[in-house]
């Protein structure tokens, strides 16, 4: 019987041959400077992103964890890795994730910035037919998106989300116990598994559960939104999810109120660390950060009437300037961050150069929303 070194081993022999053999063992976000501190999207690995509220905790979290992915196997089609994503939209209905969704291919594709608000003409003007002919053209892409993403806007509850995806496991795998195949659907608890292995019939295969957003949990008299956080994050995401069936998961967390609220010293200052995502700022259960591998955060220093931070000219960014800090990594490097350009109409995130490398070209580029 192998041992758990044995395991470890045969682990890192796997994977250095995967790269040998031109494979990956990690999809790539695609932001170059970031993945030398986390490598990409890895099976097994579980993902908090956070931030204040209106920052764009959704809108980086679809960039790395469904634009990234979907855009990569569209890319690589001969790459051999399976996908599948269930992303439980709590906040958002089925119906206005995908028009967030048009509103980003239509900028990727033509360079149209067009929100949401414009799509849906609520500002009398409506959109051209030349428009409404570029949204027919991307229905073959979205034909491809559906074929690799389950969006699910009707189930609130952590037990309800984890049966869901459970099922998925089920069909696309078999239990062991002891080394002899069992049918786990004959066991129902899922704090006390009847098996010690799972083998999916892909291993290759990357499946990424994302919840939006935690605090719209769903719970019943008898509990509150803290144990229902912790229901979800500890018990059924890292034991079952990441740890037994070697999912992704990525959960989203708010900031507390009180780390949104502009604070200063004596002098007038505003106190930047004050304000900037932290694990000790996550809202409603800070036990969460605990279960995770990775934790993000995404800092707005516009909002806060910064006027230079990290060597950059909020000034002249304005809004679309976002920082992606690594708040915590149990694999590598944490206490990082990465400068982004981020049009939030559009949900385009882009990696800036380094502050040194910036000049009044880019600038007036970030402005004119040509970058």
């Amino acid at each position: 019987m192998k041992t758990g070194y044995d395991k470890a081993v045969s682990s890192i022999v796997k994977n250095r041959d995967r790269i040998l053999e031109g494979k990956l063992n990690a999809i790539p976000f695609g932001f170059d400077r970031f993945e030398q501190y986390v490598p990409g999207i890895m099976q097994g690995i579980s993902y908090l992103i956070t931030a204040s509220s209106g920052v764009g905790k959704t809108q980086i979290t679809k960039h790395l964890f469904l634009h990234s992915p979907i855009n990569y196997m569209i890319n690589n089609p001969n790459a051999e890795i399976a996908l599948k994503i269930f992303y439980f939209a709590l906040e958002e209905s089925e119906e206005e994730f995908y028009i967030n969704l048009i509103s980003n291919k239509l900028k990727l594709d033509y360079n149209l910035d067009i929100d949401p608000n414009d799509l849906l003409s609520r500002r009398k003007n409506t959109i051209s037919e030349d428009v409404l002919a570029k949204i027919h053209t991307t229905e073959e892409y979205f034909n491809k998106f559906k074929q690799w993403v389950e969006v699910v806007d009707n189930i609130y509850n952590p037990f309800g989300i984890f049966k869901y995806v459970r099922e998925y496991a089920r069909n696309n795998g078999k239990y062991y116990l002891d080394s002899k195949e069992v049918d786990p659907s004959k066991h129902s608890d899922a704090n006390k598994p009847a098996f010690d292995k799972y083998v999916p019939n892909n291993p290759d295969e990357y499946v990424i559960v994302i919840v939006d957003h935690m605090g719209l949990f769903s719970y019943s008299e008898e509990d509150t939104l803290h144990s229902a956080m912790s229901k979800w994050s500890a018990d059924y995401c890292r034991k079952q999810l990441s740890k037994h069936y070697k999912y992704v998961c990525v959960n989203v967390q708010q900031q507390m109120g009180d780390q949104e609220k502009q604070q200063f010293t004596f002098r007038g200052d505003n106190i930047i660390n004050k304000v900037k995502p932290s694990l000790n700022g996550l809202a409603d259960n800070k036990l969460c950060q605990r279960d995770h591998f990775v934790v993000l955060g995404l800092f707005a220093p516009d909002r806060y009437g910064v006027d230079e931070y990290e060597g950059y000219n909020i000034n002249l960014l304005k809004d679309n300037f976002r920082s992606l800090s690594i708040l915590k990594n149990r694999i590598g490097i944490p206490n990082k961050e990465v400068p982004l350009y981020f049009d939030g109409a559009t949900n385009i995130f882009k990696e800036l150069p380094k502050s040194e490398d910036m000049n009044y070209t880019m600038y007036k580029q970030i402005e004119n929303k040509q970058f």
